[in-house]
Parts: structure tokens; sequence; C-alpha cells
């Protein structure tokens, strides 16, 4: 019966110990090898940006507009993009807007640590302007 027991409390610590695991694993790094980062370069990056994040006319003061705003997101191990939120402006419709462009960019290249994909969190300025 004690045989049982301890056979049971091993099974039960190794289970607690490899969940541990998959917890770490799962979590969002802050620490990289290598960071995160859209396919190509920032140059790559600025111009997809500068080709699919554009407002209305409507939004524009005598043809010329200048907004400054902030992404955040998560970078999942797979390089999908997830848990988007836009820092500024305070614009409910913008903000939606922003998010569905960024959810829409192409997977990056997820962050490494020690030689493995990992999830981590990037923060996006960004400057729009119609000059």
């Amino acid at each position: 019966m004690n045989f049982s027991l301890v056979r049971i409390l091993g099974l039960f610590f190794i289970l607690s110990l490899s969940c541990g695991v998959f917890a770490q694993a799962d979590s969002i790094r802050t620490k990289v090898d290598e960071s995160a980062h859209f396919p190509g370069d920032s140059k790559a990056l600025h111009l997809w940006i500068g080709e699919n994040l554009t407002f209305p006319d409507s939004v524009r003061l005598n043809n010329e507009f200048v907004t400054h705003f902030s992404v955040s997101f998560v970078v999942e191990s797979d390089g999908r993009l997830t848990e988007i939120r836009v820092i500024r402006p305070d614009n409910t419709g913008w903000n939606r807007h922003i998010a569905s462009v960024i959810k829409s960019m192409p997977r990056w290249i997820p962050a490494k640590v020690e030689g493995l994909d990992v999830r981590s969190k990037i923060q996006l300025p960004i400057i729009l302007s119609s000059e």
C-alpha cells in the first residue's frame, strides 16, 4: 500500500514538473537571445505599414495629416501577432482600424531563446504623415 502511494506521489511530482515546464514555455519572454522581427528588415516594415495603414481623407486637416501612436502586441512562437493593443490615439474607431491592420501583417520571425522560438512582446511606435 505504501509503495502505491509513493508511485502515485512520484507520478504527481513528475506531472507537476512538466506542467511547470509547459507554463514557462508558454510565457511571454522579456529576455531573449534574438528579438522578434518583421520578415526582412526595418525598411520592409516601414514600407508595409506605409502601404497598408491609411486613413480616410476626412481625418486630414488642410491636406496635412500627422499622428503618433504606439502599438503593442505579442509575437507568438509561430510568428502570429496576438494581444494587439493600440496605446495611442484614444479614438475607438481608429484603434480598431489600426489593430485590424496590424493583425493582418505577415507572420513575424519569432524571438529565440537558446535556439528555440518563444513568445515575446513588442512595442512599435508609429508616425503617420501625409507629407
